[in-house]
């Protein structure tokens, strides 16, 4: 996740002379962090570990990583590592930047069992993130006003800084390619990515003899809850009503074969997918929930429908797939929208904003004896 989402902001703060190390798992991304000569330092944490003995252990470990390194800012990001960096930054007295990047499964609607562990999750943001030298990002509006709502965070020491950011020139509008219209979903497969609901949709638009093909891009996340299983994903793809490519590495190339992009999720924090899709000009379909109502307006760059609903949400994507020409002024009006609010430089600047703002007027992240600490 850190080199998907943060090695831009890394590389910026290395460009402007703060040296940046990174904690985490161990894992695929280890090389790629240390050819960018960033230090990395293993971190033993279990996305969804739940052995008590295993979880103090991790914070232990944190606090003696903060306490060795001395990092100027501790920039956590996602659930465990907000949760357990702030407690290792209150116990060294370090500056903590918490980037809630999404709510995740918890925070769905569900059953009595996931009231009870949002309960408990909550229980541990309102303590995480009262200490007084730290601030929490959020990516939306909503999970903003629903954080201070709750009482888990103060308003005053909130920002909202509109996701990860996109490369604009990496991501790039291209024709649409000389093909039957593809319906493009790239997304880990996760149920609450709304594949379900996409897989619905394909067939009922397949019953209709609309002329269009879906393909979901991506793998299952093996350590979330809501993983789809390769076996389910395959059997969709013999039904022939779609297919399913897997992991894709390259993505301006994979969007730019398709027509149309599709995330039809439950929640999100600001969903690069589609920030990227909208970059590259290419209209959209997604739900009208936290996150994706950021990157489309409906009926500007796109469309948006209710979550959970696959009826309205094929007549979406059969509005678009007979309509070439809103297609493509969408996806005109798209690009526009990423390269004003949410380019990669849009971000780092509000980031670097909220680090300089935690540190005070007279210090900032520039300075080569600072050390910005990066979990993931």
């Amino acid at each position: 996740m850190f080199v998907q989402f943060r090695m831009d902001l890394a590389r910026a703060l290395r460009d402007a002379g703060t040296e940046v190390s990174v904690i985490g798992a161990p894992g695929d991304a280890y090389p790629a962090i240390e050819a960018e000569h960033f230090r990395f330092y293993p971190w033993s944490l279990k996305r969804l570990g739940k052995n008590p003995f295993a979880e103090a252990n991790a914070v232990r470990e944190l606090i003696a990583l903060y306490r060795r390194l001395r990092p100027t800012i501790a920039h956590h990001v996602a659930m465990k590592p907000i949760l357990y960096g702030s407690i290792a930054a209150r116990a060294t007295d370090t500056p903590a930047v918490n980037a809630v990047t999404g709510l995740g499964h918890a925070f769905i609607e569900g059953g009595s069992g996931r009231r009870a562990l949002r309960a408990g999750i909550e229980q541990g943001y309102r303590f995480c993130l009262s200490g007084k030298r730290s601030i929490t990002t959020f990516q939306n509006r909503d999970d903003l006003e629903l954080f201070v709502s709750r009482k888990l965070v103060s308003r005053n020491s909130v920002r909202l800084i509109r996701g990860s950011g996109v490369d604009v020139v990496k991501f790039r509008p291209s024709p649409e390619p000389n093909t039957p219209v593809r319906v493009l979903l790239p997304a880990r497969m996760l149920w609450e990515k709304g594949i379900g609901e996409f897989v619905e949709a394909a067939k009922i638009l397949r019953a209709r003899k609309v002329p269009c093909k879906f393909i979901l891009a991506g793998k299952p996340d093996e350590g979330n809850l809501a993983a789809i299983s390769v076996d389910q994903l395959n059997a969709w793809g013999l039904e022939g009503a779609l297919r399913w490519i897997g992991h894709q590495s390259d993505m301006p190339a994979l969007i730019a074969s398709a027509h149309i992009v599709c995330l039809p999720s439950y929640r999100e924090g600001v969903p690069l997918s589609l920030l990227e899709a909208a970059a590259c000009g290419r209209a959209i379909v997604t739900t009208d929930v936290p996150g994706c109502r950021e990157v489309v307006v409906h009926g500007e760059n796109g469309l948006l429908v209710p979550a959970r609903d696959s009826e309205t949400l094929a007549r979406a994507i059969e509005q678009l797939v007979l309509d070439k020409e809103t297609r493509i002024e969408m996806g005109k009006r798209g690009r526009k929208r990423i390269v004003q609010y949410f380019s990669k430089e849009e971000v780092i600047e509000g980031t670097f904003a909220v680090y300089n703002s935690l540190l005070g007027s007279s210090s900032g992240v520039t300075g080569r004896s600072n050390r910005t600490d990066i979990q993931g």
